[in-house]
């Protein structure tokens, strides 16, 4: 059985973090990108995680997971904690902070390498006040909560790269996998209708049944407009024939007397 990526189940929901303490609001958010990354591949094969669809771009949806395994990695272990750990995906092919180097076959691991670089920075920060802070490869000193919201800010990032890959690869928008997008409706020409009922009101039957005030109120009026012509007779017998059919039809009784 070909492999799949996995549906994701939510951890975390963003409307009960408006008022949490700071610790749990910035870990809060940072999960739910992480989530987010992986919903957006949930039910993808191998082989449709690794297209590209956004063209000219060489993204793909495995890419971006490879590339965030590799900037948690950085950030956590290997910037703040200090731990003498190299880059996640090492390969002769593999480049960029893990965006070059995709291969299909190589899915299910580097999602398996993902989630176990998650747990370790997990563990690399816990226990850690949100001030204490490193020296960057630049030698600037950065904090643990600088380094919070720098990775929410590239899951964001890519996040946004991952809802149109995932779009292109096969109509999914949103954080369900299962909304597949519907089939365009073909449009078609109406009926042809008689030119009585084509018309307006008043001068054309509804094509839904009025209530019986309704009607007797439009055949009053068209009873006047018919008296009305009656009385002159050279305008009547001048106006066009299709004319007095628009004004006769309405009420069913036939034409209006010339006078």
């Amino acid at each position: 059985m070909t492999w799949e990526a996995p549906l994701v189940e939510r951890t975390v929901l963003l409307d009960v973090l408006g008022t949490v303490p700071e610790r749990q609001m910035l870990e809060g958010r940072l999960n739910w990108h992480r989530e987010t990354l992986l919903a957006k591949c949930a039910g993808l094969t191998p082989a449709q995680l690794a297209r590209t669809t956004v063209e000219p771009s060489d993204l793909t949806l495995l890419g971006l997971v490879r590339h965030m395994a590799e900037v948690e990695r950085w950030w956590f272990r290997r910037g703040f904690a200090g731990e003498a750990v190299g880059a996640v995906f090492t390969g002769p092919a593999d480049g960029d902070e893990g965006l070059v180097g995709v291969r299909a076959a190589d899915a299910e691991r580097d999602f398996g390498r993902f989630r176990d670089e998650i747990e370790a920075c997990d563990a690399a920060a816990a226990g850690h006040d949100l001030d204490e802070t490193f020296l960057s490869s630049g030698g600037l000193p950065l904090s643990l909560r600088w380094v919070h919201v720098l990775l929410i800010q590239e899951y964001a990032r890519h996040n946004g790269h991952a809802d149109f890959l995932r779009e292109r690869t096969d109509g999914v928008t949103g954080d369900r996998t299962d909304r597949r997008r519907p089939a365009p409706q073909v449009l078609r020409p109406p009926p042809r209708q008689s030119l009585c009922r084509a018309l307006p009101l008043p001068y054309a039957h509804h094509s839904r049944p009025r209530a019986a005030g309704g009607r007797r109120r439009i055949r009053s009026a068209l009873s006047v407009v018919a008296s009305m012509f009656s009385r002159v007779p050279p305008l009547w017998r001048g106006l066009p024939s299709g004319v007095q059919e628009m004004v006769s039809c309405p009420t069913g009784r036939g034409r209006v007397p010339h006078g």
